[in-house]
């Protein structure tokens, strides 16, 4: 039966369709033509696969063979995907776990993850960055099962992915849950007021170079942005030099989050209500994740545009335009956003 969830702060209600699937089969994670590892399927009793828990997006999707299960578990909850990327990890993984906290409260019952990795049938278990982000949503380390093999339940709940990849949409409020888990793993309960802190710009400066063309390749120009912004009062955060709770503690805490288009900006999941996001955009891709992502916990989405963030040159790396962005961000600032 479907299950209603209030989206706070919007005033509507959006609903998760929530289901049990008897005698259902977890399958192996298998290989699709385009070379990218699925992560396996759900099968009912008779053998259906259930296509809407297939992760979205264009993957060339093939029947799963039948097989021996090689574990069974009386009850359990389907999360669909355990992601190694970090940045499809919050955004895919923890907004399912968000919402099994959100629809069945800190339950025991096992929950299982296909194991999701592109190209490579990943090996290694969670990180201790990844077990802890779990735990802080009331969920044990062994109570979650990353699927490899065949899998076997009794009694499977599944539930619609609050997260849409194919429409990079998150159709449900779950900032209370992220707020409630960041607050578990900090230990403590009220945060400075956020007028008293400066805006956070997440800096790539200092990450490895990527080739141009590729997602996140670096652009130049970002050191002279840094100077810019710390000018006018930013605090330039390097998020890999930080660890995942210090980095809760600062967004936590932050008036606005800046940066460019990139997984770092998904850190918005921690932020109080309101709190802005302002994505500098400097890829000719969907960013609807990113809006999704703010607006799906309370807060507020901006953007510098492609065209306005970049110099206009037909060759070459892409070059940020410092003066244009800070005009765009000048502005925003004239206009109370933080």
């Amino acid at each position: 039966m479907p299950l209603n969830i209030c989206a706070s702060g919007k005033g509507a209600a959006h609903t998760l369709n929530a289901r049990v699937i008897n005698r259902a089969t977890l399958s192996r994670a298998y290989r699709a033509q385009d070379g990218h590892v699925i992560g396996g399927d759900v099968l009912d009793a008779e053998g259906c696969v259930q296509t809407d828990l297939r992760r979205g997006g264009s993957f060339s999707y093939q029947d799963p063979v039948a097989e021996t299960s090689e574990a069974h578990f009386c009850e359990g909850i389907y999360g669909g995907h355990y992601h190694h990327h970090f940045g499809h990890f919050l955004i895919e993984t923890l907004t399912s776990i968000a919402a099994i906290r959100r629809l069945y409260g800190p339950v025991k019952a096992p929950i299982f993850l296909h194991d999701f990795n592109c190209r490579v049938l990943a090996s290694k278990l969670m990180p201790p960055h990844a077990q802890m982000l779990i735990e802080g949503f009331g969920f044990a380390r062994d109570q979650v099962h990353i699927v490899r093999s065949p899998v076997s339940v009794e009694r499977l709940h599944v539930f619609d992915r609050p997260y849409q990849l194919a429409r990079h949409h998150l159709h449900v409020d779950l900032g209370a849950e992220f707020r409630a888990a960041r607050d578990r793993i900090l230990g403590i309960k009220r945060f400075l007021p956020r007028r008293r802190l400066p805006p956070i710009y997440l800096s790539r400066s200092r990450l490895k170079r990527r080739p141009q063309g590729r997602p996140g390749a670096n652009v130049l120009g970002e050191e002279m942005l840094e100077a810019a912004l710390s000018a006018r009062g930013f605090k330039i955060v390097h998020p890999e030099a930080l660890s995942i709770a210090e980095q809760m503690a600062l967004y936590a805490r932050a008036p606005a989050l800046v940066g460019l288009s990139g997984s770092a900006l998904h850190q918005a999941l921690w932020c109080e209500p309101g709190m802005p996001t302002v994505n500098i955009v400097t890829q000719r891709i969907n960013s609807s994740a990113y809006r999704a992502v703010a607006e799906g916990v309370g807060g507020t989405y901006h953007e510098v545009p492609f065209e306005v963030a970049l110099q206009k040159q037909s060759t070459g790396p892409s070059v940020l335009d410092v003066a244009a962005i800070c005009q765009a961000i000048d502005a925003m600032q004239a206009k109370g956003l933080f």
